[in-house]
């Protein structure tokens, strides 16, 4: 296939772009609009289904009885790590409890004074 310089030149400014391609393919370009479309659709129902189902209480008490079904078959499977809001609430008191365990500096009107004598 032999291309022309000004075909390569032509086909490289509209061949590139996206709203090109969906001149040139219009059922193409209609059946991915699809698609996204219908994806986004999915994305939003699951999850609004999602939502459903942890407020409903029949299922609130099925997840509870399957968690103590599966902390009775094997006790040592159950997380033994502190959750992060815990360990970020010893690390704040740690510091605090070292700030204030951290011998203070003179007070500043006690140094005043021994600066002008």
């Amino acid at each position: 296939m032999n291309v022309g310089s000004a075909e390569v030149i032509r086909l490289g400014h509209s061949g590139c772009t996206l709203m090109a391609q969906a001149r040139r393919h219009p059922r193409a370009a209609a059946g991915v609009v699809a698609l996204v479309v219908g994806v986004g659709v999915y994305l939003v129902n699951r999850k609004l289904q999602h939502r459903r189902e942890l407020r409903d209480p029949r299922a609130r008490r099925r997840r509870l009885r399957e968690a103590f079904s599966r902390r009775a078959e094997d006790p040592a499977r159950i997380r033994l790590e502190h959750g992060m809001g815990r360990k970020l609430a010893a690390a704040a008191g740690t510091a605090g409890i070292t700030s204030l365990a951290r011998p203070r500096p003179a007070s500043s009107a006690a140094t005043q004074g021994k600066m002008n004598r």
